[in-house]
């Protein structure tokens, strides 16, 4: 019998109660998936082999095995004599997960005849290592599929501490699967409606159509709660047209990875939001945009090579922390855009160090090199030389400001960068992409060879007599290169030079939703789900010295979307030679 009981109303009870939690923090509104390793994804483990059909002897207790250790347990008259079990891993119906993750493919059960169930009966799962800091009591559960709302409904289980299964009193055979709660896409959702209450998140972007016929692949174009940009895909007259919209309370800019036809974001609403637009757009280069807090955005993208990805990065730079930190704390310089001028180069940068201390020396630094511009706007009398005073002083201050976690006290006021704090996971990756998208062309048909006609001609001489004792060189020719395959992540996936222990040298993460080239497959270290495949990575700038879980790509062309459902690996990857 189960050691420990835990019910679906108990499981629920603790899902508010965490949801309450991170509500509780929604000032602090952190993008969700910064620390998570996306190394276990969301997905769900292929279909398993058929179970044959077992016939039930109703004079004992009868054993249905099912794939991966679970099983179907019949006690004595529970089932009709000589009625007959299947169970099916096949066409399972495609629902809402709503708060829980699959840790085995959903299983389908049936009997026949149908009516010829009379008591209940013992389903029962094993169970995966539970998260750090969660117990194996109140993290799995056993789910059941409603045809009628078409959701993943928890139903009451146990958990056996002494054989780590997950055990349901089940009174009927429908879809059954074993979960875990996805806390990270419940946080997720708690981030973004708390966020949008507050004034700290944005929308969703709207799209009317689908990407151009010649775009094969979208990377980081995503609409997901809590992600720092989100963003759709549609077509206008063959342009790409990416519609985005900041979700953070802070400036961002976007770099053109190509030709756009356009860059567009709001105009602002108020006097001061537009004024720190017009800054924004003042302090970076005229291959970038300027991505305003919580507002839409859109850009246009012609046709791209099909032998190059672009890459559209986006994070903060020092120049739109200065429009932030002139916002926030020296609204009075607003009216007046300077004239960057030499400062333009160092402004446009990313800051790829988003820790406290480095993002205030980043806006000290930037507001040093400005002064110069502000002070010829004092010259030539477009502004009053006091309130570039003023903006020294408050530099001097914001060099001196005391940080407390996640804030600076400046002049006796808290002011509070929380989200980019936190952010700097997911905008500062080693991929280049940040919070930004990459595109990825189809390849245009190959010409037909033009048909020659052959030209008559004399007979070809023959070569020049060789000594017959001299052996002629042969060169054979050079080896094809390796076929490399296009694979995309999930979300951030750390990379190691051990496959086997996912251990040895880490190597730079892969940034959410970036697709990387891989040379080949390989068993090696399983992760929580038990998946054993990993991928060597020849992209720079792992160059074939890294590898990666499997179970973090989508394994099936996809590029964005949830990673439930998806293959473990994809199988069109050549396997190493070693």
């Amino acid at each position: 019998m189960p050691s420990t009981t835990h019910t679906a109303r108990h499981r629920r009870r603790a899902a508010r109660a965490a949801i309450a939690a991170a509500a509780a923090l929604g000032t602090l509104l952190a993008g969700c998936s910064s620390d998570h390793d996306h190394t276990t994804t969301e997905q769900i483990p292929a279909a398993p082999d058929e179970p044959r059909p077992v016939t039930v002897d109703a004079a004992t207790t009868t054993t249905v095995n099912l794939a991966g250790g679970a099983h179907l347990i019949v006690p004595p008259g529970a089932i009709t004599d000589k009625a007959v079990i299947r169970a099916t891993y096949k066409k399972r119906p495609d629902g809402n997960w709503d708060g829980v993750r699959p840790t085995a493919a959903p299983v389908g059960l049936t009997v026949q005849p149908s009516n010829a169930i009379h008591g209940l009966l013992t389903l029962e799962f094993p169970t995966p290592k539970a998260a750090a800091g969660a117990t194996p009591h109140t993290q799995f559960g056993v789910s059941t599929y409603d045809a009628r709302t078409k959701t993943w409904t928890p139903f009451t289980s146990t958990y056996d501490d002494a054989r780590h299964m997950v055990v349901a009193q089940i009174p009927h055979f429908s879809w059954w699967n074993p979960f875990s709660w996805d806390w990270a896409g419940i946080g997720a959702r708690v981030n973004q409606n708390v966020g949008q209450a507050l004034g700290r998140r944005a929308g969703e972007p709207h799209c009317t159509s689908t990407p151009p016929n010649w775009v094969s692949s979208l990377n980081g174009v995503t609409r997901d709660a809590a992600v720092a940009v989100r963003s759709c895909a549609q077509n206008e007259d063959g342009i790409l047209d990416i519609q985005m919209v900041n979700n953070r309370p802070y400036g961002m800019v976007l770099t053109y990875g190509s030709d756009v036809k356009w860059g567009w974001h709001e105009k602002g609403d108020s006097t001061a939001d537009k004024a720190r637009n017009a800054l924004g757009d003042a302090l970076i280069s005229d291959r970038q945009l300027y991505l305003p807090p919580l507002s839409r955005a859109s850009v246009g993208i012609p046709r791209t090579e099909a032998t190059r990805v672009p890459q559209f990065a986006i994070a903060p730079t020092a120049g739109s922390l200065f429009a932030d930190f002139i916002t926030q704390g020296a609204d009075f310089l607003l009216g007046a855009v300077p004239r960057a001028g030499h400062c333009t180069s160092q402004l446009a940068h990313w800051v790829p160090d988003q820790s406290p201390t480095a993002l205030r020396d980043t806006i000290v630094s930037a507001g040093e090199c400005l002064k110069d511009a502000y002070l010829e706007e004092v010259r030539s009398g477009r502004l009053d030389k006091a309130k570039v005073d003023e903006l020294a002083a408050r530099l001097d201050a914001l060099s001196k400001a005391s940080i407390l976690g996640r804030a600076w006290t400046i002049y006796g006021v808290e002011w509070q960068f929380a989200d980019l704090f936190i952010d700097r996971v997911l905008i500062s990756d080693a991929a280049g992409l940040g919070a930004g998208f990459s595109v990825l062309a189809h390849r245009p048909d190959a010409p037909a060879p033009t048909p020659t006609t052959p030209t008559p001609s004399a007979a070809p001489s023959p070569p020049p007599p060789t000594k017959p004792d001299t052996p002629q060189p042969t060169h054979a020719p050079p080896p094809p290169p390796p076929t490399l395959r296009t694979e995309t992540v999930g979300g951030p996936t750390h990379t190691w030079t051990n496959y086997t222990n996912a251990g040895g040298r880490e190597g730079a993460t892969v940034a959410a939703g970036a697709s990387v080239q891989i040379t080949c497959k390989l068993h090696g270290f399983a992760v929580e789900n038990g998946n054993t495949w990993w991928y060597r990575i020849a992209s720079d700038p792992w160059n074939n010295a890294y590898y990666a879980s499997a179970d973090a790509f989508y394994n099936n062309g996809a590029t964005t979307g949830p990673l439930k459902g998806t293959p473990w690996v994809d199988n069109a990857v050549p396997d190493c030679a070693t």
